[in-house]
């Protein structure tokens, strides 16, 4: 019964089989405690039914009597409990991806397999020079295009969940946690698991084009946002390790989106939905930067009897001075002798008041 347990894993992947097994310890904890014991030896059942069957040929007659005489709500519960498996696993394997990149890059002294880096070796290898490699880089564009429709219609309320347990999967790859962070770690995991599975995939209501909006500002405003500068700057140090250039990239990578501006077929479709789109997507970019800004302000604290500043940074700073005395009047009095961090203040207020611009 036990061996059938286990995945089929390969030599290097003994953190993964570790992961899945742990994440599906925990989905058949929380379906016994969700949908009782009866429940949980149920979805077992048919579970090693199904392995034996794949493992061992067996006759599908063997599968289909585990299945035998369920109501549609049973039947329900049971598909349900089988894609929380599924998602465990498939959520196990991302993160292992990210196990492996970073072992990559720790202790392999070759870039691995399909990272920029080996990509840009290959190409130089086939005899492509940097010129070559340059031209093209400006004639390339990427524009991925969120529809109006999205086919993952999940609720964000369950892709945060998702994001939770992630973040504990990657936070286990310190050696170094204490038995009590691990099991914090595990206790995360498990309310997200419960929480998941009391909360429909979709709402019963059809979406609206606000709704489909905050779906994909889920993507933009948070993954998008953070992996698109780490993307050019691999590509930059890619470059410069491979071919030894160091130049300004182009914008190779965009993003655009039917939502709020998809009027086939759609009447709540029009100008005002396309107005309040781009302002809120604008919206959220700016948030984000006001953030990023303030963080650095509070990091460059450099002072003026410590360090000599450039003559055209003190220029800007008393143009923004200028520009925005109201902001440059709360700058407080102890922060004066750093002119970074005040410029940085200043090119806050500066956002702020670009978003703002619009009320």
């Amino acid at each position: 019964m036990e061996a059938t347990r286990d995945p089929e894993f390969l030599p290097h992947d003994g953190p993964l089989r570790e992961d899945v097994h742990r994440l599906g310890a925990m989905v058949g904890r929380m379906l016994a405690e969700q949908g009782g014991e009866g429940f949980f030896q149920r979805v077992e059942q048919v579970r090693t039914a199904s392995i034996r069957r794949r493992r061992e040929g067996r006759a599908v007659d063997d599968l289909a009597e585990s299945l035998a005489g369920l109501q549609a709500e049973e039947a329900e519960a049971l598909a349900r409990a089988f894609a929380a498996y599924f998602q465990a696993v498939n959520t196990a394997e991302r993160v292992h991806r990210i196990r492996r990149r970073r072992d990559y890059q720790r202790e392999s002294g070759a870039a691995q397999p399909e990272s920029l880096l080996a990509v840009l070796q290959r190409l130089k290898a086939q005899g492509v020079s940097a010129d070559e490699l340059l031209q093209w880089l400006y004639k390339l564009k990427v524009e991925p295009v969120f529809t109006a429709h999205p086919t993952e219609a999940i609720r964000r309320s369950l892709l945060e969940k998702e994001q939770a347990i992630v973040r504990a999967l990657v936070d286990n790859f310190d050696p170094t946690r204490t038995p009590q962070e691990r099991k914090e770690d595990d206790d995360r995991i498990f309310t997200a698991l419960s929480a998941g599975w009391q909360t429909a995939e979709a709402s019963p209501i059809r979406p609206s084009v606000q709704d489909e909006h905050h779906h994909v500002g889920f993507y933009l405003a948070n993954p998008i946002y953070r992996i698109v500068p780490a993307f050019y700057e691999l590509l930059a140090d890619a470059l410069q390790e491979v071919y030894g250039v160091a130049v300004p990239l182009p914008r190779l990578l965009s993003f655009a989106t039917w939502v709020g501006g998809d009027m086939d077929g759609n009447p709540n479709v029009g100008a005002e939905t396309i107005a309040n789109s781009l302002a809120t997507q604008r919206a959220h970019v700016l948030e984000h930067y006001i953030a990023d800004v303030d963080g650095l302000a509070r990091q460059l604290s450099q002072t003026d009897d410590r360090v000599p500043f450039d003559a055209a940074l003190l220029k800007r700073l008393a143009d923004y001075r200028q520009q925005f005395p109201r902001a440059a009047a709360t700058i407080r009095p102890r922060h004066a002798d750093m002119p970074y961090r005040c410029l940085l203040t200043l090119i806050g207020a500066r956002l702020e008041a670009t978003l703002d611009d619009g009320n």
